[in-house]
């Protein structure tokens, strides 16, 4: 090579078979590449021009191009990766193919790569691109940060996250596109009627249809079925009162009853309920006539969709003039969210209607044989309903989803009594096929009450007189209010009808309905029969030694707060009593009014003594006042509960105390008159003050399980230990005492405890009998709650069960019940309080609650004497709210 540069304008079109020695560069690239086996130190750049290569280097520029355009070849090209320490300005326009991800984040681009293919590793950062892309990942993202976007699919999660749903639709059948996935079932459509429309069937006499669901979701409380039946009669003559219809889920059967009527119960513990619903007088098909609609609804236990599906079977027992259809099958799972006092269900004023003598709009809305009329003075509403229709059985009638672990469905309405009615009309409303009868309408029937057959109470009450529209005569507004247990409603639905039997025509009177609302209603406490336990129990403290005050879910806290666990201040105590002060409160510019303090009498003299030592006042700075006084609580089991509410001075007209939850009040020993606890006005603390001087707990059950370890030879111990790690508990007034034998280990793994449960209390002697119903309530080994019932047990094993421990224990409640007096009950009369999830039925106070507590290693196979330590805490942690006693009748 030369040993200076070429000043020539050209490139040679021969490389230097050896690399130049000058320390220039040269002002123009070669033609060719180099063929050298080392980059070149200097970047391209320095070049005046790009090069006119056609093909490319072999090896990568140390440094980036700087160029405005991406390169049209990957850098799978180069044998070496980029040794650059900045990334690229633009975008490669294909993968890299590199095992590795990009330490540097898409934002680093200034435009989005235009490769079609994803990348294999995701990106250590998020793109901030404001669109998601179409193509997902391989592999899943190892960012810090979460996506700004959602995922184009669901999680597979039943319940979506940070909602809770208490009704969640699992799936439709409505067959408006065939019947897929039912077997032997076939579709049709009935053209002109608007009532139904494609449906499955026609099912004859030996004829059914089938289907398996999948994808049902294992962590609901319960399942409900919801279907509706469509009756035909063949011939004109025809006749379904002989006629049934029953549905297989599992190995269950479930006969809903005659079509002629409406029918519920309880079939291996799926709770039912059919009825009719609209007239029973007309031809749907155009075949025979007399065809009917009715409504079927099951809420299935969890036995029956433990694995994730539910088999269902529907088939009639006809005669050969009557045939069915299936229509609308609905899968719906129900959950318990958080506890509030009173949830708006749904309400419907009827103003988003047009108004339409045929009711096309409120029809396609659920209201069977729905009309919209309107007047100025009556604004929109359900009607004009007169002789017309009561000819034909035309009533308007609609079914409501409701929360089916509510305590009481309100429902109210508003009837008018629209123009000149006599003593010849009247009205009737149903519930779920249970009838309420209104009386005669006239002037002098203002108020109206009564009960229903099924417990429904209802009231009537009519509003003034007056000519409000329609015709030149008075009119009258009646409002209605249904109080329903939830007997009525324990499978998740009711139906509403409303019957005004006018016996002339709308140039005289007629009636509408509107203002139709729904509400749920609960009982959000500490003895709320609820699956999802709604006040948290207090931790277990490493010492035991500090002041524990309760914890409240967020939607039951006190709107002001907790008071304050370290006000409360103790003075002395021992294994018997505890002496503390309060020394304050959490709450600024604050001062409590009507308050109560209460906690266990100090002079109780055994368990079943539960009156309370109880102070009212307020904060005041004299020595009358809450922070001057001391109290003496009684201690049990190392520990006393002490209760406060309060709030503050009405005459201030400040309320900014309220807390939603209900309170015990206490059995106070001076028998004072107090005021109850007022939810919009005051709130409610709780506190477990430590009792022993030494700041120890002391155990539930006696302090040591004696055992002896030298007499039980090692290879007995697993086989011995069962009968000394059943633990019974009294945690009721009980009539009977827990029996040892009832519950029985049959074998310990440390992670699990297999136990059974038996009959010991009714038909075991000489005497014949079956006991009413026994529920097991435990915590099963997916760390679930369950409660399992079994009814109608004779004498001895009723089921086997495993339960998971924590803390080396499994806490056991069983809830039992029977007719026979005396046999079980409270020796106060109280009522028992029992999850909903147990299924509880028959009167309150022929029931008992036992409690057992179960080791989960074999205690005399331990080295040394075994303790049951703590117990009390740790049971506290696993019980479902739902079993402390109810205040007494006083």
């Amino acid at each position: 090579p030369s040993s200076a540069p070429s000043v020539s304008a050209s490139p040679s079109s021969v490389p230097s078979v050896s690399p130049t020695t000058s320390a220039f560069p040269s002002g123009s690239p070669s033609s060719s590449p180099s063929g050298s086996s080392s980059p070149s130190d200097m970047p391209t750049s320095a070049s005046g021009a790009p090069t006119t290569s056609a093909l490319p280097s072999a090896y990568p520029s140390n440094t980036p191009s700087g160029s405005s355009l991406p390169s049209f070849l990957p850098n799978d090209a180069s044998p070496v990766p980029t040794t650059s320490a900045f990334p690229s300005a633009l975008p490669s326009l294909l993968p890299s193919g590199s095992s590795s991800p990009s330490a540097f984040s898409s934002d680093a681009s200034a435009i989005p790569t235009t490769s079609a293919f994803p990348s294999a590793l995701p990106s250590l950062t998020p793109s901030g691109s404001s669109s998601p892309s179409n193509v997902p990942s391989s592999l899943p993202t190892t960012s810090s940060f979460p996506s700004s976007f959602p995922s184009g699919e669901p999680s597979g999660s039943s319940m979506p996250s940070g909602v809770c749903n208490e009704t969640i639709l699992i799936e439709l059948d409505d067959f408006e596109n065939g019947v897929e996935g039912w077997t032997t079932g076939t579709s049709n459509t009935t053209e002109g009627w608007s009532i139904l429309t494609t449906y499955m069937g026609d099912l004859g006499k030996f004829e059914s249809a089938e289907k398996t669901f999948l994808g049902i979701p294992t962590d609901s409380e319960s399942v409900s079925i919801r279907f509706d039946i469509y009756a035909f009669l063949t011939t004109s003559t025809g006749d379904a009162s002989d006629d049934e219809v029953k549905v297989d889920i599992g190995s269950s059967t479930i006969n809903l009853g005659l079509l002629n009527e409406t029918d519920f119960g309880t079939t291996e513990d799926v709770v039912w309920w059919r009825s009719p619903i609209g007239s029973s007088r007309t031809n749907f098909n155009g075949i025979g006539g007399n065809d009917q609609v009715h409504h079927a609804a099951m809420m299935v236990p969890k036995a029956l969709y433990a694995d994730g599906s539910i088999k269902i079977k529907i088939y009639g027992s006809t005669g050969d003039d009557v045939t069915i259809g299936i229509d609308n099958v609905e899968i719906v799972a129900h959950y318990s969210c958080s506890c509030v006092p009173q949830k708006m269900v749904t309400s419907e004023d009827f103003e988003s209607y047009s108004v339409d003598e045929n009711g096309a709009e409120v029809r396609a809305a659920g209201w069977m044989h729905g009309k919209i009329a309107k007047d100025p003075n009556f604004t929109t509403f359900l009607g004009r309903y007169a002789s017309t229709e009561a000819g034909l059985d035309q009533f308007p009638v609609h079914v409501f989803d409701v929360p089916p672990h509510a305590d009481v469905i309100t429902l109210e309405f508003e009837f008018y009594e629209i123009d000149d009615w006599t003593n010849a009309d009247y009205v009737h409303f149903y519930v779920n096929g249970d009838k309420m009868d209104l009386g005669t309408i006239n002037g002098s029937n203002l108020s109206a009450s009564g009960i229903s057959a099924r417990g429904i109470e209802w009231t009537k009450t009519a509003g003034p007189r007056a000519n409000m529209g329609f015709l030149d005569a008075v009119d009258q507004v009646h409002h209605v209010t249904l109080e329903i247990p939830k007997e009525v409603f324990a499978t998740g639905q009711i139906s509403l009808e409303f019957e005004s039997h006018v016996s002339v025509d709308y140039s005289i009177s007629s009636a509408g309905f509107d203002n139709v609302a729904v509400s749920a209603n609960f009982t959000c406490t500490q003895t709320a029969a609820t699956r999802s336990a709604n006040i948290e129990v207090v931790p277990l403290l490493p010492t035991g030694c500090d002041v524990l005050e309760t914890e409240f879910e967020p939607a039951q806290q006190c709107s002001m707060g907790s008071f304050g666990a370290d006000k409360v201040n103790i003075l002395e105590s021992n294994d018997s009593t505890v002496k503390f002060t309060l020394t304050g409160h959490s709450f600024s510019d604050t001062t409590l009014n009507e308050v109560k303090v209460w906690f266990p009498h100090p002079e109780r003299s055994n368990t079943d003594d539960w009156y309370d030592k109880c102070w009212s006042g307020a904060e005041t700075s004299n020595e009358e006042g809450l922070f001057a006084q001391e109290f003496v609580a009684k201690c049990e089991d190392g520990w006393a509960t002490v209760s406060v509410t309060g709030g503050e001075d009405e005459s201030q007209g400040s309320q900014r105390f309220s807390q939603f939850v209900d309170v015990e009040e206490p059995l106070c020993t001076d028998q004072l008159e107090r005021a109850d606890f007022n939810p919009q006005k005051r709130c409610f603390w709780q506190f477990k003050v430590p009792c022993t001087s030494s700041c120890q707990r002391r155990n539930l059950v006696d302090t040591r399980v004696v055992t002896d370890q030298a007499a039980v030879p090692k290879s007995d111990c697993r086989t011995k230990s069962p009968v000394q790690d059943v633990h019974p508990v009294q945690v009721d007034k009980c009539v009977t005492t827990p029996s040892k034998d009832t519950v029985q280990i049959v074998s310990q793994d440390k992670e699990s405890v297999t136990f059974s449960v038996s009959q010991k209390w009714k038909g075991c002697g000489s005497e014949r009998g079956k006991l009413g119903w026994v529920a097991t309530d435990y915590i099963n080994v997916h760390g679930d709650l369950e409660c399992v019932k079994k009814n109608d047990l004779s004498c001895g094993l009723a089921e086997t069960y495993t339960a998971h421990c924590t803390d080396g224990i499994a806490v056991v409640d069983l809830y039992s019940f029977d007719e026979q007096e005396g046999l079980f009950g409270q020796t106060d009369g109280t009522d028992m309080v029992i999850p909903l999830a147990c299924g509880a039925s028959g009167t309150e106070t022929k029931k008992c609650h036992f409690r057992y507590v179960l080791k989960c290693e074999p205690s005399l196979c331990e080295q040394a004497p075994v303790q049951i330590g703590s117990l009390k805490n740790k049971v506290e942690q696993r019980r479902r709210l739902g079993d402390q006693k109810k205040q007494s009748n006083k």
